[in-house]
């Protein structure tokens, strides 16, 4: 034995270990072995591992911070790990999910920011979210709302299209539950936007008809309505992956995933708190019948022809029906541009918004356009 680990330079004790471990295994006994420790005095009980794993299984969009602020307000009494611990026991088990892929991201241009808003109910933000198919072949367009400042989701519901009519149904449930905010965000897609050289649609006219701003987005960046757009991420992963089997059923996925993002997920951006401890209704009544507007004495009137365009300050404006038949009475806002003028219909009161150069450069004068008159219109400059 002495000559053999010479020959191979180990000392004899090695040898001897060798040799003991291939009489009593025979060639699996001289496999490596690992050399971890038997016992160790910090690690985790299999029962808090199964607890993290369960509570990952219930919540299989969470990361690790709000699982553990989850756990910690269920568990109050029970030790929990660091969150790079529950990433390795997910990653262990096999439920950390795919592997984000590193992007290429542009450099950062100047872009206005839009208003912040600090408090419940200042501004809501609204969209629809990708429309997808049901089991049954049904197209779902979810329609979405949430408060900006607290991250409380006001309404999710599953429609068949993007109609003007059953968005507006929809808003005013939301204002007659929660009352009714100060401005309401959203982007120039339909319903909310309109070709026009107001911009503004039969449901954006509606808000502004019961005094609330409409805050419109530039085109083409959603990211400046970037905390409704991350909600919809979440709600895809959870409740369209995969879809029901029909509109009603995707609404009760719909009406349980509000709940639990409400009352259950904690929001980092909240200090871990849930949207449900931070909101709270508006004092804002929502009214039956929309208020009657007050004009002031330096509104002079003007003609829409039954083309639908008016003449202003030596243009012809093309309007949308929102812009003559619905009522309003506040100018849109958003996109960093003032509104400097605002044309009105006489019998409803629709608001509009105009280039603040058009209007300070040009008086107002009267401009009949070729045909017949149709309607009666109001024009007024702004400071």
């Amino acid at each position: 034995m002495t000559a053999l680990c010479e020959a191979f330079g180990i000392s004899r004790e090695c040898g001897y270990k060798w040799v003991e471990r291939y009489e009593a295994e025979g060639v699996d006994g001289l496999k490596e072995r690992s050399r971890a420790p038997l016992n160790h005095p910090n690690a985790a009980s299999p029962k808090l591992v199964e607890l993290v794993l369960d509570a990952r299984r219930a919540h299989p969009t969470w990361g690790p911070r709000k699982l553990l602020t989850w756990l910690a307000k269920r568990r109050p009494s029970t030790s929990l790990p660091s969150a790079s611990s529950v990433a390795t026991w997910l990653k262990t088990h096999g439920l950390s999910g795919r592997p984000r892929r590193s992007r290429m991201h542009a450099a950062p241009t100047a872009t206005p920011p839009l208003a912040s808003y600090e408090l419940p109910n200042a501004c809501w933000s609204t969209d629809f979210k990708g429309n997808f198919r049901t089991g049954d072949g049904v197209e779902c367009f979810p329609l979405t709302m949430q408060d900006v400042a607290t991250r409380y989701l006001l309404r999710c519901q599953a429609l068949y299209s993007t109609a003007e009519a059953p968005a507006r149904a929809v808003f005013a449930a939301a204002f007659r539950e929660y009352g009714m905010p100060a401005f309401m965000r959203s982007d120039n897609g339909t319903p909310f936007s309109a070709v026009s050289f107001s911009g503004l649609s039969a449901l954006s006219a509606w808000w502004v008809s019961l005094d609330i701003g409409v805050d419109r987005i530039p085109p083409a960046q959603p990211q400046h309505n970037g905390r409704i757009e991350r909600m919809h991420r979440t709600l895809k992963a959870e409740t369209t992956k995969p879809p029901a089997r029909n509109l009603l059923g995707q609404q009760r996925k719909f009406n349980s995933f509000q709940g639990e993002y409400n009352e259950e997920r904690p929001h980092e951006a909240l200090a871990n708190e849930t949207p449900a401890t931070r909101y709270q209704p508006s004092t804002r009544v929502f009214p039956r019948i929309a208020p009657e507007p007050r004009y002031p004495e330096r509104w002079q009137q003007r003609l829409v022809n039954e083309n639908g365009t008016v003449g202003f300050a030596a243009h012809r404006l093309a309007s949308s029906s929102a812009d003559t038949d619905s009522a309003s009475k506040a100018s849109t806002t958003g996109s960093g541009t003032c509104t400097s003028s605002v044309v009105v219909s006489a019998n409803s009161t629709s608001t509009t918004e105009h280039s603040p150069s058009r209007a300070e450069s040009a008086s107002v004068r009267d401009n009949r356009l070729g045909t017949s008159p149709t309607r009666t219109a109001h024009a007024i400059l702004l400071p």
